[in-house]
């Protein structure tokens, strides 16, 4: 979905969109040479640090993993902050959703 909005999210002033994994490198290297070679950046977060520093870590033993979220950074400052509540769907993190919130910040 992002990949498809791309272009519109741009429009709105982001300069790039990033995800962030609790994976290795090699795995998050995989996702973006399949999903967005060069588009968005991924980056691996391999030991949870970032992930865990900004309290949206969860437990899916075996391994910790990421909650879903769209972090919105402006002027380096957290702006804005969408995390699903289960990480399973994508409500408030779509791109749909996020579009409409850039419509009020930017």
């Amino acid at each position: 979905e992002y990949i498809d909005e791309y272009e519109a999210i741009k429009a709105k002033g982001i300069e790039g969109i990033y995800v962030v994994a609790v994976n290795d490198q090699a795995v998050v290297n995989g996702w973006k040479e399949k999903l967005a070679s060069n588009t968005i950046h991924f980056l691996a977060d391999d030991q949870g640090k970032f992930t865990s520093a900004t309290g949206l870590i969860f437990d899916a033993t075996p391994s910790p993993r990421s909650k879903r979220y769209v972090m919105i950074v402006k002027n380096n400052h957290v702006a804005s902050l969408a995390v699903e509540d289960d990480p399973s769907k994508v409500t408030v993190t779509s791109a749909k959703m996020i579009l409409t919130a850039l419509s009020f910040m930017f």
